[in-house]
């Protein structure tokens, strides 16, 4: 089936890395169809106004619309050769440009929500060279707000096609496996790998205790992740059958968490070279994905894609 991936775009050069990444990952996820997109810049709400009254403001404002479009199509034309020079068949990239309408994040959204896209791309940081990830940002409002359209967020030079699923055996995790198999069930070989960090009662409890009341509360934790992971796994494998997978695709690693959990999702992909991590937007937990692992991840993860699902 053929996949329909939105990507958001600025004239920046992380946006240009992002375009880098989705004509890199297209070779993966099999036959696709990109859809470039720029937000033209809004429009003075006074000009508008007085374009309604003024002959002058109407041609003024006429001029400034189709400077933005001139700009945009510009922007749009340089991504679309960049991605037909790394491979992708020209007929699979369309460009798209429109004005802002109530704002960008929410435009991205209404557009990709309105036409059932499978995605949405965007670099991590903007325009600005000092946004990395900040509360109000593009890339932030994509992330936080969208309720069905998994984010792809790209930082840097991705430099591996390798995928990973960090999973906590959530519905969420289960929504983020469902997207990665869908993605990539037309790849004959590609492997779901799935990793799985145990959960330390550190992560749900600051507060010190005794070390008796702490043994015990891990023992009842780890009993709990168990069974929550084997009922994660049986319904992993239906989803491989569903996405036309066969089962002997997953993998599934386990590890003790000796450090956080971000921090250990993002030393294990850094390590094993893991260029893309799929991640449920919540978790089980507060201790748990965007919550504050999906957060983090999405704050320190350099040169490396993260695909955040609703």
């Amino acid at each position: 089936m053929e996949k329909k991936i939105l990507i958001a775009i600025d004239p920046s050069p992380q946006s240009m890395e992002a375009v880098h990444y989705a004509a890199r990952m297209a070779a993966v996820i099999g036959p696709s169809r990109f859809v470039l997109l720029h937000v033209q810049p809004a429009l003075s709400q006074y000009l508008t106004e007085e374009a309604r009254r003024k002959e002058s403001a109407r041609r003024t404002l006429e001029k400034l619309m189709a400077k933005n479009a001139a700009k945009s199509r510009e922007i749009l034309d340089a991504a679309a050769r960049r991605m037909v020079r790394q491979g992708v068949v020209e007929s699979r990239v369309e460009i798209l440009t429109m004005p802002m309408s109530i704002g960008v994040a929410d435009d991205i959204l209404a557009l990709g929500t309105a036409k059932h896209y499978d995605a949405i791309l965007v670099a991590r940081r903007g325009a600005s060279s000092l946004q990395k990830w900040l509360t109000g940002s593009v890339t932030a409002n994509l992330v936080e707000h969208s309720e069905l359209i998994p984010i792809w967020v790209v930082d840097g030079t991705v430099s591996s096609d390798k995928i990973l699923l960090a999973a906590d055996g959530s519905q969420s995790a289960l929504r983020a496996l469902d997207h990665m198999a869908f993605m990539l069930s037309g790849h004959s070989t590609h492997a779901i790998h799935v990793l799985h960090i145990r959960p330390r009662f550190q992560d749900y409890c600051e507060i010190e205790m005794e070390a008796a009341t702490t043994q015990d509360a891990e023992t009842v934790l780890l009993n709990d992740d168990r069974h929550c992971m084997d009922n994660f796994y049986q319904q992993a494998l239906a989803l491989l059958i569903k996405n036309g997978m066969e089962k002997d695709r997953l993998k599934v690693d386990t590890l003790d968490g000796k450090l956080s959990v971000a921090r250990s999702i993002q030393n294990y992909a850094s390590d094993l070279t893991y260029g893309t991590v799929v991640m449920g937007r919540r978790g089980r937990s507060k201790s748990m994905f965007t919550g504050s692992v999906s957060r983090s991840l999405l704050q320190k993860a350099d040169d490396m894609a993260l695909w955040v699902v609703p």
